[in-house]
């Protein structure tokens, strides 16, 4: 009895430390700030930018196969082509305005890339994305249908 009480304690919780983790902080010119928690709304914008980049870098990467370091290249794909969708979700994330984040004497050239590297690494997107890959390995035509996603964009 205590051994299946263990077991499932361990499916309920598998992934909550992703979820209650510290929020991420970043710094810029010497301020440090922190991200805010991730909400439906940051996911449905994350997901449309790191789609424009995984488009841009066709082949290279797929939604199956989105670590830290595939996400911050998707995102970074993206720029040229979502750059105030991108500029808007960064500020909100780290609470400045759009006008804030906009002006180089605050966040210089460079900034952005350290915001999106915080992003990548934030508790709440890390558990959307495995989350994700759980549903698609369950579900065998989701799966194909990321994967084939990025060729079928072009």
């Amino acid at each position: 009895m205590v051994k299946n009480q263990k077991k499932k304690l361990e499916e309920v919780t598998t992934g909550l430390e992703t979820i209650v983790g510290e929020s991420p902080t970043v710094e810029i010119e010497g301020k440090t700030y922190t991200m805010r928690r991730l909400g439906i709304r940051d996911a449905f914008r994350v997901i449309k930018i790191i789609g424009i980049g995984v488009k841009e870098m066709a082949g290279m990467i797929n939604f199956g196969q989105m670590d830290a370091q595939a996400m911050t290249m998707a995102m970074v794909a993206a720029i040229p082509y979502a750059e105030e969708e991108i500029i808007d979700l960064l500020a909100s994330l780290i609470g400045v305005s759009g006008e804030e984040i906009r002006d180089p004497n605050l966040f210089p050239l460079g900034s952005e890339i350290a915001i999106i590297e915080a992003l990548t690494k934030h508790q709440d997107l890390r558990a959307f994305f495995t989350q994700l890959q759980r549903l698609a390995e369950s579900n065998p035509a989701i799966k194909q249908a990321m994967q084939e996603a990025p060729q079928n964009a072009r």
